[in-house]
């Protein structure tokens, strides 16, 4: 299997009125709804038609299928997939996420031989940027473990917002892999840093323009150093966070698939500003087929992200559904899920036009 983030600025989108209508052709009548539904700004929906065809157009470079091609489910909380025979076809799983001015995609790609359905990943991905007027100190309660909670405040203030953040975008990444969306009480797991380690990751600019500014900036920061000193390129990413979970929380799927062994959850910063964080658990498969081979989606609806705007106001809803009943079963120890085995990549949208013909 091979892993795939993708990183794309949601800024400057130069989009003709000709090329709008010949985009809006590529979705199915339930995006092009989604997408028309949109009044408060022209550019808001230019920017949501930007997500869906962006989002094809990078599936496109991993499966055999035209972007206009692409066909979705949704699940129960909103969360976007292949149809089945596309997914048994090419053997993608993808998720996405957008804040401010990044969208964020999250590729995995099994083999399709012998594929199941069942074979499926959990896979979740989340990007958060920095909210500097958020209040967060009242928010903890509501939706950080004690163990985070604890955590946090013991950090120098200075820093505590950064870890706020951090795992503010985790716990997403997290939710958004496991299915149930914000049915599940963010305070019934906690994100667990003690055994984090740091590696550098290549960031493949090629098919983007040069790094702007902020990208660049290197402000002292203990908690994720912001980029490897070697080179613009690498980025550091902590992995080896683990997820606790305790009694209250409701599990979508076989207990035994949230051991800390099968999940892999990994998290970095893009600059001062923005960070990303990835959840994948593989322990779905009762062949034992479902590992990262080492090789050289806010979603696009919002029913499974919680609004940040909204945190000062909101009260978090701690009640969880039943368990719900779910075809996967699970194989403990499919650990194997190496960083090195992730290619991250920085598009913009003239090369995405370019590499499919509309420029």
């Amino acid at each position: 299997m091979s892993a795939f983030v993708y990183f794309l600025p949601l800024t400057e989108i130069q989009m003709s009125a000709p090329l709008q209508a010949q985009l809006l052709r590529w979705l199915s009548a339930d995006e092009l709804a989604r997408v028309n539904n949109i009044t408060r700004s022209s550019q808001r929906q230019i920017q949501a038609l930007y997500v869906r065809v962006v989002l094809r157009m990078v599936l496109s470079r991993h499966g055999d299928i035209t972007p206009q091609a692409w066909q979705f489910d949704y699940g129960s909380q909103g969360k976007p997939e292949l149809i089945k025979a596309q997914y048994l076809a090419t053997g993608l799983s993808f998720n996405i996420s957008h804040s401010g001015e990044w969208l964020m995609i999250g590729l995995l790609k099994q083999a399709p031989d012998g594929l199941r359905v069942t074979d499926k990943p959990l896979f979740g991905v989340d990007i958060e940027r920095n909210r500097d007027k958020t209040d967060i100190y009242p928010i903890l309660n509501h939706y950080f473990s004690p163990q985070e909670t604890t955590h946090l405040l013991a950090l120098d203030e200075q820093y505590q917002r950064q870890r706020f953040f951090d795992l503010w975008s985790i716990k997403e990444s997290y939710i958004k892999a496991e299915g149930s969306g914000l049915a599940l009480s963010l305070k019934s797991f906690s994100v667990n840093f003690s055994a984090q380690q740091t590696s550098a990751v290549e960031l493949n600019t090629q098919g983007a323009l040069p790094l702007n500014e902020s990208l660049n900036k290197r402000l002292p920061d203990p908690l994720v150093p912001l980029m490897a000193q070697s080179a613009s390129t690498r980025l550091n990413v902590v992995e080896r966070i683990a997820i606790d979970v305790d009694d209250s929380h409701r599990f979508s799927h076989d207990r035994d698939c949230y051991g800390a062994q099968n999940w892999h959850v990994f998290m970095g910063r893009l600059n001062q500003t923005y960070r990303f964080a990835v959840s994948v658990n593989m322990a779905v498969s009762n062949n034992g087929s479902n590992t990262i081979n080492q090789v050289a989606d806010n979603n696009v609806t919002s029913n499974n992200r919680a609004r940040l705007s909204d945190l000062d106001n909101a009260s978090h809803n701690e009640s969880a559904p039943d368990t719900i009943s779910h075809p996967l079963a699970c194989a403990t120890g499919n650990s194997a899920n190496p960083l090195s085995a992730w290619q991250f990549y920085q598009l913009d949208w003239q090369h995405l036009l370019f590499e499919n013909g509309l420029i």
